[in-house]
């Protein structure tokens, strides 16, 4: 019930007026840990429905992890019975993960209950929730960010993570801004897998992406660049921009850090590749 909640699609309150006389209870040894108390499942629908959804996640990170005071409407906390398997005390919108080179948990831990764990096998979402419904917040675009930098690493799940970012750049569910965002975090913490990043994106782009793909590159190569110290291999990003911007039927735009960092002195690889698509855009 609770995950079916966080599933649902906005819903006009007015249509709430289609549940009276409806009397649906939930099964107790489902929802209390003593399996002696139901819920009225009529009353949660009206709870999620009225208060307009998944509040935004406003999240932040604090020593090294993402921390966020959201909370969901009915939180899987409400169920008192997933005491018996798991770690749940408390169920913000948003709980905390760790920033760093190893991003091994969800960040949105209302996301994995209801994704990761119900949909990880035999769906096209498998390990990441493109189909979630709500706006995806920072963590998630940071986790994202790390499983394209571990897709094409031997021995790391590397079909499965293809599958979810295919999954979710098909359904374009990312903010180019918020990519940059953390894109920029990680290169400044030192945890921006440029090399690894640039296979997988070589990957997905040879699966008709490229579309999508642009603006989430585009992106965050803008603001590395322009930083006192690079990250390796930005030739590499932007001679791989280069190379997509035939593929784009319609013209596409750069931002300006890179626009300013080719214009910049220097005789640099970088400086070349970046001359060279700037180049490229302008005469597409």
């Amino acid at each position: 019930m609770v995950q079916a909640l966080h599933r649902l699609r906005p819903v006009d309150p007015a249509r709430l007026t289609e549940l009276g006389g409806l009397a649906v209870r939930t099964t107790p040894e489902l929802t209390s840990p003593d399996g002696n108390e139901s819920w009225d499942a009529i009353e949660l629908v009206r709870t999620r429905v009225s208060s307009g959804g998944l509040p935004p996640v406003d999240a932040r990170t604090v020593d090294g992890k993402w921390v966020s005071t959201a909370t969901a409407p009915v939180p899987f906390s409400t169920c008192r019975v997933l005491t018996r398997v798991s770690s749940v005390a408390e169920d913000p919108y948003v709980s905390c993960s760790r920033t760093g080179p190893r991003l091994s948990h969800w960040t949105d831990r209302a996301v994995k209950n209801a994704f990761a764990e119900g949909n990880r096998h035999f769906t096209t979402t498998v390990d990441f929730p493109a189909h979630a419904t709500g706006t995806f917040g920072a963590p998630l675009h940071d986790l994202f960010l790390y499983d394209l930098t571990r897709a094409t690493v031997k021995g790391d799940h590397n079909d499965d993570r293809l599958l979810g970012a295919r999954c979710a750049l098909g359904h374009q569910r990312f903010d180019p801004g918020l990519i940059a965002e953390v894109g920029l975090q990680r290169h400044r913490a030192g945890t921006l897998d440029l090399p690894h990043l640039l296979e997988t994106t070589q990957a997905l782009g040879e699966q008709q992406l490229v579309k999508q793909l642009w603006p989430l590159l585009t992106a965050p190569a803008s603001g590395p660049a322009a930083e006192p110290k690079r990250p390796p291999a930005p030739a590499g990003l932007f001679r791989q921009l280069s190379g997509w911007v035939v593929e784009i039927p319609e013209r596409v735009e750069l931002p300006d850090g890179i626009r300013h960092f080719a214009g910049s002195r220097g005789s640099s690889k970088a400086h070349d590749a970046a001359r060279t698509l700037v180049e490229a855009v302008e005469q597409a």
